[in-house]
């Protein structure tokens, strides 16, 4: 069984006394970290806070206290949430991204920009997808030139550093 305390929840014995007969245990978890990861999820999708309280039936000041771990939601909440977000429950408990999701959560957020035929944001997204582009060749030539991935013979490693 757990205990909570100062918004952790405790798991793993380490000796030491708890004051109430029993060991305490190191914190294994904690309420801060699935805030932040419900944070980071409502950031990806683009929504503020009200947005997402409304789309999970939730008040914006219950969301605001889940966010910064100072309440412990219920199995419920966390499924209204993860619907909300597009994800599951596991991802918001334990921080594992599926790649699908995360990539929908992507895909959405640029939809959005594109959709708004705003030049400013569009030119914006555009310039970032350019500067990302740009750090993936180098970080290829990179690994290439230090002998990562395939073999690389003398001439392929002289003609990549021209």
């Amino acid at each position: 069984m757990s205990e909570k305390t100062n918004g952790k929840t405790h798991g793993k014995s380490n000796g030491k006394s708890n004051g109430h007969g029993g060991l305490r245990r190191a914190a294994d978890f904690d309420w801060t970290e699935l805030g932040e990861r419900i944070r980071q999820w409502r950031l990806a999708r683009g929504m503020n806070q009200q947005q997402l309280a409304e789309a999970s039936g939730l008040t914006q000041s219950g969301l605001y206290r889940l966010e910064k771990g100072q309440t412990n939601p219920q199995l419920t909440t966390l499924q209204q949430i993860a619907s909300a977000l597009q994800c599951s429950v596991r991802e918001l408990l334990c921080g594992k991204c599926d790649s699908d999701s995360y990539f929908a959560a992507v895909v959405q957020r640029v939809k959005r920009i594109v959709e708004s035929e705003d030049d400013a944001a569009r030119q914006i997204l555009e310039g970032g997808l350019n500067g990302a582009e740009l750090l993936l060749e180098r970080s290829q030539q990179d690994r290439l030139l230090n002998g990562e991935g395939a073999f690389q013979s003398r001439e392929n490693r002289r003609s990549l550093r021209q």
